[in-house]
């Protein structure tokens, strides 16, 4: 059930929006009501709850204090506004703040039971959120919070946009980049009948989704996967990766099978060639490393020839592509090239780079060049390179272009280099790389604009400095600066600008 407290100091009203949110949906229960906002919280901190709903104007405490000190304790918990036409100023600051809707008084019932419609999907998608994150740490839910019938039979999706994130950050590579310009909850929505939910997720990478199918059959998963994955590898040349669990899965059983379906990604992700997977099948994959000898790329970086070295690249990613080899196993021969006693290669410092360069390629075409690059850098050296000079170009063209959208590609393109080229110079002077130096840039203009125009919407804050989505600017504004962007505008910006006593 939904727990709910109703905040009205006029007791018959509270009374009477006790009755129509239980009578307008049975999965809310009013566990009581309080006649001002600091009874309500006082009541919280006893008992927790899922849902306020609370008036505006009331004595001791108002409803945006209420709304304020909500947003700090108890995150999680949705608040509604009862409002009336007089108080719209306050309905919209109150919506700034983070509630959840709000309400015209007098109450419509039909409008209230369309609003609890909306609350109770987005509280049951909190919940499963809460629980992924939860399978992502190795644990269960906690089982007194999942609302969900546990005989509801589920299928599962892991899509992964572009190769396996070898890296940690994996926030600005191409793959991250798709899933920000093709909403899984649009495409969901596309694709899936009235007949069953879908949920979808951040997985344990930027790059990857989970698509959680509650409500089933087996062979309707089955065909979602399929217009799925045809619908996402006609959006770009990037490699995409499906893997299915058709079902059925059991509640108890979806952290199990995410693990394991995470598993056999990473060991039959293709290189550069999108794959759909079905998890639930035993059979393996053959190892192709017999059919790509390192002997060529060996012997071509041990004269140190640019052109030959061009070539023994260009032609190993041929066969891995050809021969639809896994990502794995193409970096297992990598392996056994840099590991060579007849080379000496500082081995943990190119390997970072070759995992980068996986990441940030699209196509087999632009890994051959990456690939290429790096080994010519590590054989022949710096030199050819004025590294100082090329750092500070990037830094002024982030500083001129920090509003529009950029990528690890765009910058390569722009340059003339790798992404892992690039983001190794430019690290090996600051200290981050392009993509970071850029995410503090636009985070200090951010600031900027927040201090000098008061009351500035966070979306129209987050779209100034280059970014279209507010909650993924505000996730970037808290992990810089260690503050949500509206705690940042409530708790900073005051102490900011007031004057300093006089002496």
């Amino acid at each position: 059930m939904i727990k709910v407290l109703i905040a009205e100091d006029e007791p018959p009203i509270a009374r009477a929006i006790s009755r129509m949110v239980e009578e307008a949906n049975p999965a809310f229960t009013v566990i009581g009501y309080e006649n001002n906002g600091k009874d309500a919280l006082d009541h919280i901190r006893r008992e927790p709850v899922d849902l306020v709903i609370t008036d505006i104007r009331m004595p001791v405490m108002d409803g945006l204090k209420l709304l304020e000190v909500l947003r700090m304790e108890w995150p999680d918990c949705m608040v509604v506004i009862l409002s009336g036409h007089q108080d719209f100023d306050y309905t919209q600051t109150a919506l700034r703040l983070g509630a959840f809707d709000y309400l015209l008084k007098p109450l419509s019932r039909d409008k209230l039971g369309e609003l609890l419609v909306r609350i109770e999907d987005a509280y049951s998608r909190m919940l499963m959120q809460q629980a992924v994150a939860s399978w992502r740490a190795g644990s269960e839910p906690m089982k007194s919070n999942i609302i969900l019938e546990k005989s509801t039979p589920h299928a599962i999706i892991l899509a992964l946009a572009g190769h396996w994130p070898a890296i940690p950050d994996d926030a600005f590579s191409p793959g991250s980049i798709f899933w920000q310009t093709n909403d899984p909850d649009v495409l969901a929505q596309n694709l899936m009948a009235q007949a069953f939910n879908v949920f979808t997720f951040v997985g344990r990478a930027a790059a990857e989704r989970i698509f959680l199918l509650e409500n089933i059959t087996s062979d309707q998963a089955s065909t979602l996967a399929k217009d799925l994955f045809n619908k996402i590898t006609q959006t770009s040349a990037l490699p995409k990766t499906l893997c299915v669990m058709p079902g059925p899965i059991s509640f108890k059983d979806i952290g199990s099978s995410i693990r394991l379906m995470r598993g056999r990604l990473y060991m039959e992700i293709k290189l550069c060639r999108s794959a759909l997977i079905w998890g639930q099948n035993k059979e393996t994959y053959e190892d192709l490393t017999i059919k790509l000898s390192p002997d060529s790329l060996i012997e071509a970086l041990c004269v140190r020839n640019e052109e030959l070295i061009k070539s023994a690249v260009n032609a190993a990613i041929d066969t891995a592509v050809a021969n639809g080899m896994t990502q794995l196993t193409f970096l297992r021969f990598i392996d056994a090239v840099i590991y060579d006693k007849r080379l000496s290669f500082q081995t943990k410092v190119i390997k970072d780079d070759i995992d980068e360069a996986i990441i940030n390629t699209v196509s087999h075409t632009d890994l051959s060049e990456a690939f290429a690059q790096i080994f010519i850098q590590y054989t022949m050296g710096d030199s050819k390179v004025e590294q100082n000079s090329l750092i500070e170009r990037i830094k002024q063209y982030l500083s001129a272009h920090y509003a529009e959208d950029i990528s690890s590609e765009m910058l390569s393109a722009k340059f003339g280099f790798v992404p892992s080229y690039l983001s190794k110079v430019f690290r090996k002077q600051t200290g981050i790389s392009p993509i970071e130096y850029l995410t503090k840039l636009r985070v200090e203009k951010a600031k900027s604009l927040m201090e000098n125009h008061d009351g500035l919407l966070i979306r129209d804050v987050a779209r100034l400095v280059g970014i279209n989505d507010p909650y993924y600017f505000s996730k970037l504004f808290k992990k810089v600066t260690g503050s949500w962007p509206t705690q940042y505008q409530k708790n900073v910006l005051p102490k900011a600008i007031t004057p300093k006593e006089p002496e």
